[in-house]
């Protein structure tokens, strides 16, 4: 039984809160006892995730397209067959992926990291294969989850498995260091793999206890459709492992370890936001023969979107070196300034999101797959520019920088099939809430960085909240999802009253 989009927006958020929770330990307590540089080594070996991990993960969202349509016509042995199918693929590309770039790859980051730890990365990397071989499967796993409008059941997968990782982490990390977090990283994705394939059992009785069913032509037509979307996975994956080397090469250790937290904080928060809307893809399609809904639902996902993402990325500027100081106990590296950047770029991103997933809905990926080539290619030579003349910070602007003009080709490309009743992407009341948020961001990080030389951290960060929150708060005079959302609050709490 599928769930309605609230719910299945409302768990994919939450799927996410509890995925960034279990990172925020993972890396904090690895980073607090084994040290910035061995969680620089964890990070540059933890590319190898990327590199596989970007193998299949086009192909399976292909099964976002076709599932909906074979159990909407109740053709369910077909939707067996795509799904096993699917599956199987996956794993045949992860193996030949990993098989080829595992001996390069191993030998490459440990002559970057220096003898002294080319035996920390020997260890490390099998335990990174096995992790991104699970990691891809459960991402297909979740992906039909998705597909099926199960996040309810996704969320249940992911939490189990964040309570074995930590289970693990607690075990294993006083004893093997940084060799233990990636051990209790594994133990997480194994069971949330398992859990999710579980589920899918539950609700498709007809999957047998592994993927078995294979047909060469359901093959052919996931290849077809996810090609281009595994393209653009490919390019978008890239630039974050892309930068990750610069950093390794030009920067530090250290530099790679705070970009990596600071990237994944960035990431998970924009998570918030990506897996909410992701069921809108499904959405779309389900709306396409009725255009004055279309338009509607649009509106308010653009609306909502753009709402977020202007909140949301500003209080994680203001919130930076707070979490940087809880996270790390350490306040001296240069996870603020990455945040900043970082947060910049992905905004403008996240911005564009439904506008990618109405193309998407149909079938019109060229000018997605053109953003995506140009956002690479941008990375690569302004990273690696910027990095030689300024250093880990150049890299990461870089990386920035690439976000933004790809955000502006994609919002034009993809902007070309927005519905004709749709409103405009961008009004003014957008644009007084992103100047409330820049000025409640640089605000708030500053009040953090002025209070804490007389409180402490959780003081501190809480009296930063709340200036950034006052700041903010006019906007709820003029924003319509915030109005909207503030008066609903205030409907219900009168009712319990």
């Amino acid at each position: 039984m599928t769930k309605p989009l609230k719910i299945n927006a409302s768990a994919a958020v939450l799927e996410q809160v509890i995925v960034g929770l279990s990172f925020f330990i993972i890396y904090g307590v690895l980073y607090r006892q084994a040290g910035a540089e061995r969680v620089g080594i964890l990070s540059l070996v933890m590319i190898m995730a990327n590199l596989g991990s970007m193998a299949g993960a086009g192909f399976a969202s292909a099964l976002s397209h076709f599932v909906p349509k074979l159990e909407s016509e109740g053709r369910r042995k077909e939707t067996i067959e795509y799904i096993d199918t699917t599956i199987l693929c996956s794993i045949a590309i992860y193996i030949v992926v990993l098989g080829i770039i595992y001996v390069p790859f191993v030998d490459f980051i440990g002559k970057q990291v220096g003898l002294a730890h080319t035996e920390l990365v020997n260890g490390l990397a099998p335990l990174a294969v096995i992790y991104t071989l699970f990691l891809g499967v459960g991402s297909a796993n979740s992906l039909i989850l998705t597909a099926l409008q199960r996040n309810d059941l996704r969320l249940w997968s992911t939490g189990i498995g964040a309570i074995v990782g930590l289970a693990v982490l607690v075990i294993c990390a006083p004893s093997y260091g940084i060799v233990g977090g990636a051990l209790a990283m594994n133990a997480q994705v194994v069971t949330t793999t398992f859990m999710a394939w579980l589920q899918l059992t539950k609700i498709l009785p007809e999957l047998g206890p592994m993927p078995s069913k294979f047909g060469k032509s359901t093959a052919r037509k996931v290849v077809n459709l996810g090609t281009n979307v595994q393209v653009q996975t490919l390019l978008l994956a890239a630039i974050e492992p892309t930068t990750r080397l610069f950093l390794g090469h030009f920067g530090s250790l250290s530099a790679v370890a705070d970009f990596s937290l600071a990237s994944r904080f960035v990431i998970q928060v924009r998570a918030l936001i990506f897996s909410g809307a992701q069921p809108l893809l499904s959405a779309f399609s389900h709306q396409r023969n009725n255009p004055s809904k279309l338009a509607y639902l649009y509106g308010i996902a653009q609306t909502t979107v753009t709402t977020l993402a202007i909140i949301i990325f500003s209080g994680a500027i203001a919130a930076a070196p707070f979490i940087q100081e809880i996270w790390t106990g350490d306040s001296s590296g240069k996870f603020t300034v990455f945040v900043i950047w970082l947060a910049i770029g992905w905004m403008a991103n996240t911005l564009t999101l439904p506008a990618y997933f109405n193309s998407y809905s149909l079938g019109k990926m060229n000018g997605s797959l053109f953003g995506h080539m140009i956002l690479c290619f941008i990375n690569i030579i302004f990273g690696a520019g910027l990095a030689f003349r300024f250093g880990s910070d150049g890299a990461v602007a870089g990386m920035a920088a690439a976000l933004i003009i790809s955000a502006i080709l994609l919002g034009h490309t993809n902007g070309r099939f927005t519905p004709i009743e749709a409103p405009p992407p961008f009004n003014w009341r957008d644009a007084a809430l992103l100047v409330l948020g820049i000025f409640a961001a640089a605000i708030g990080l500053n009040a953090y960085l002025v209070l804490r030389s007389n409180m402490p951290p959780i003081f501190a960060g809480i009296a930063c909240g709340i200036i950034w929150a006052a700041l903010l708060s006019p906007a709820l005079l003029f924003n319509d999802v915030l109005r909207a959302t503030t008066t609903k609050l205030r409907i219900r709490i009168g009712r319990k009253n």
